[in-house]
């Protein structure tokens, strides 16, 4: 691996080795890089940087009882008894802030590295997450273009460069170059599954339903071993084949892929968030365009309630919201906006600014539109829909806050904010947009 040629300071082969062979596993959405780890601290317990990457590691999860392990992770980095590289020093400089929650100033740290270590592909993972996080897509995509320059084609990580690269084009509405990449990604390695996320977010955007279908029916048997960024490749299939008016073979791919309580990765972690929002968007989805989800609301009811009190992801916050109201728990969707609004009203961080610009109109509009009450919906979000971005996710993620803003309108029969609401949604880079389901005939009433 590359990992801009890092030299991990351990005494043990077998340490250096195994953390090396993590660090590449989770570039790769690997579900079982933590077991490296494991046999890196099992060579050597007193490793600086196997502790550091664990722990960096965590920030995924995007949740408050991460933190604890998080801490741990950092006292036992800043315990280790071999002398770090500046390259080793300046992660624990990162996970410092991460464990502060200030992803921002952690965010500073990685693009500093990056600036020095431009090869460095676990790097660019988490500056590329954290980034994504916060809305900020213009910086993801200028990473990866000042990366570029030093990248080769016969780099071991230059095939999970080309997947880094292609996302943050295409967040940035470079479509032709964003395909390239993704598809250069794929042909150098086929099991790769950000690189299919890539072109699949490219051809959803363009509104390229059969290619959309085609690309991932013909991908999803290379993800073996791949953790839940495949149940949201899944996910992903299914807004193609909502286009194409497939709604049983969608709630079949719910019950199976995109959320099944059977799987090892549902049962060792229900409510990670990107299972949680896949289900809230698409069950949303499928209702809004009259099909009838039945009991499938419930599985996340649980990890919905447990968003209540943890502001570690706004994103997922919103999304609990939509869970909250759909399962009829109003008293606890009420619970869940007064904590988001204290939380608002009190932080100064990064969060805080999430949640105010960002997570919390949306979470009240997604609450008022169960209710039926399209005009709070219309008068709360509208004014603020731009700055949805705000709160991180993707144009195609955050898309589903748009359907409820255009359903409370076509509900009303306010044409001119549809007819406002339709210059919107192209700007922000959906192609074809009179063409989608649920768009098309708002629109054109």
């Amino acid at each position: 691996m590359n990992n801009g040629d890092m030299q991990l300071s351990s005494e043990s082969a077998e340490a250096r080795d195994a953390l090396a062979k993590a660090m590449h596993g989770m570039c790769l959405w690997k579900a079982d890089f933590m077991n490296d780890i494991k046999t890196a601290l099992g060579a050597d317990p007193d490793f600086a940087m196997a502790h550091a990457v664990r722990a960096l590691a965590l920030t995924a999860g995007r949740h408050v009882r991460f933190l604890p392990m998080m801490r741990s992770g950092l006292e036992k980095a800043k315990a280790g008894a071999a002398p770090l590289s500046a390259h080793e020093s300046a992660y624990i400089e990162a996970l410092e802030h991460a464990v502060d929650l200030r992803p921002d100033l952690a965010i500073e740290v990685y693009k500093r590295i990056l600036a020095e270590h431009p090869c460095d592909m676990f790097m660019h993972r988490l500056a590329q997450q954290e980034l994504f996080n916060f809305g900020r897509k213009a910086e993801m995509y200028e990473l990866a273009e000042t990366a570029a320059p030093h990248w080769s084609s016969e780099m071991t990580d230059y095939p999970i460069f080309l997947s880094n690269r292609a996302f943050g084009n295409e967040e940035m509405l470079h479509y032709a170059e964003a395909e390239r990449y993704g598809r250069e990604a794929i042909e150098r390695d086929p099991g790769d599954p950000w690189g299919a996320h890539a072109v699949a977010h490219v051809l959803v955007m363009q509104g390229r339903v059969e290619d959309g279908v085609n690309w991932l029916e013909g991908l999803c048997g290379n993800w073996a071993g791949k953790n839940q960024i495949v149940h949201h490749n899944w996910w992903h299939l299914c807004l193609f084949l909502l286009e194409r008016g497939e709604h049983e073979r969608i709630l079949e791919l719910f019950d199976t892929e995109v959320y099944n309580p059977a799987s090892p990765l549902i049962q060792a972690m229900p409510d990670n968030v990107i299972d949680v929002t896949n289900v809230a968007a698409l069950l949303l989805r499928l209702e809004l365009r009259g099909v009838d989800v039945g009991e499938r609301w419930q599985v996340v009811l649980e990890p919905a309630e447990g968003r209540i009190g943890n502001h570690a992801h706004p994103f997922t916050s919103a999304h609990a919201a939509i869970i909250l109201a759909a399962c009829g728990s109003f008293e606890q969707a009420d619970e869940l906006i007064r904590s988001m609004t204290d939380f608002a009203d009190s932080d100064d961080g990064p969060f805080g600014v999430c949640m105010r610009k960002a997570a919390l109109p949306a979470a009240k509009a997604a609450i008022a539109h169960r209710k039926g009450d399209h005009e709070a919906v219309v008068a709360g979000f509208m004014p603020g829909r731009l700055d949805l971005v705000a709160m991180g996710g993707s144009q195609a993620q955050r898309d589903v806050f748009f359907q409820i803003l255009v359903d409370s309108c076509r509900q009303l029969g306010r044409k001119k904010e549809l007819a406002q609401l339709a210059q919107d949604i192209s700007a922000i880079g959906f192609e074809a947009v009179g063409q989608r389901t649920l768009y098309a005939e708002a629109f054109a009433a």
